[in-house]
């Protein structure tokens, strides 16, 4: 009767249950329930010697339920499914969202609640330390600002042990006193590294809690979307560093950005792109999963 059913509805009315998909979602998380029971009970091991065919008609079983409970989630219709890596034909195919709504909620806490775990991410410290690592991992130069043993062991604790380098560094003599821009400078930190090393810089994002933030430190500070940078003053006359950090990945067409972005560089400039690796933590399958949900 199950394997005949054609819709997670008909399975219900089978059962004599009524048609209720919260009823059906859980009625599919008591057989997966049942199904790992069976094979991690060593009595109900013993059984399954002679129980082979109901097994394999219940992994049947259960595999048309697992689709049926699957369609019925939340679904984010944004995502298209096998296209968590960018590819350049793709663009041209999505149009642009609201991006003042992308993270402003996380600029929002950390900036609204400065005690609370929102403004210890270090995303979002801007203390000598969380800056002696950046310039340290960009530019090479180990304890460029003060930063006490005391603070170093506190900003150790905050890290996790999490260790950043990049393959790359930058010579940080060039680019004292450079006109830098940093596009999508969220909470700030890349600007106040580049201007702790001497930098004029321009910032933009297009979030306002991000600007907010940044303006606190740099007053030359926009509220606007990378695709909307040639209409910054003096874009045409550009730039000698542009960091686009974390930022292209999270556009509706980064080929598009990546152009943009990079036009903004004076001759002899440099770009300093960061974008998310398919393969490490936040990998494919990972990923894929979440990226289908609203939540």
């Amino acid at each position: 009767l199950t394997l005949s059913s054609t819709s997670p509805q008909q399975l219900l009315a089978t059962l004599g249950l009524p048609a209720d998909d919260d009823l059906f979602l859980d009625l599919a998380q008591r057989m997966q329930f049942c199904y790992d029971e069976m094979l991690t009970n060593p009595h109900q091991q013993q059984l399954l010697t002679w129980l082979g065919l109901i097994v394999a008609a219940l992994e049947l079983a259960l595999s048309k339920v697992r689709a049926w409970a699957n369609a019925l989630r939340p679904r984010n219709p944004h995502h298209e499914e096998h296209r968590l890596v960018w590819h350049d034909y793709y663009s041209g195919l999505y149009q642009a969202v609201n991006y003042s709504e992308q993270f402003d909620l996380q600029w929002k806490l950390a900036l609204e609640r400065p005690g609370s775990d929102y403004a210890l991410e270090s995303s979002v410290r801007l203390d000598n330390c969380a800056l002696n690592d950046m310039i340290a991992s960009t530019f090479g130069q180990q304890d460029y600002l003060n930063c006490t043993e005391t603070q170093r062991e506190e900003h150790e604790r905050l890290e996790r042990g999490i260790s950043r380098s990049n393959f790359v560094t930058l010579d940080v003599s060039r680019f004292v006193g450079s006109e830098a821009l940093d596009v999508g400078c969220g909470f700030g930190r890349w600007t106040a590294m580049l201007q702790s090393i001497g930098a004029k810089v321009t910032s933009v994002d297009a979030s306002p809690h991000a600007v907010k933030s940044t303006r606190r430190f740099n007053p030359n500070t926009h509220q606007m979307s990378l695709f909307e940078l040639p209409s910054l003053e003096n874009f045409d006359k550009g730039f000698d560093l542009v960091i686009c950090w974390g930022v292209l990945h999270h556009t509706h067409d980064p080929y598009k950005g990546f152009k943009i972005v990079s036009s903004a560089l004076r001759e002899g400039g440099v770009l300093f792109i960061q974008v998310y690796n398919d393969r490490a933590k936040a990998g494919f399958h990972y990923t894929q999963s979440f990226r289908t949900r609203f939540n």
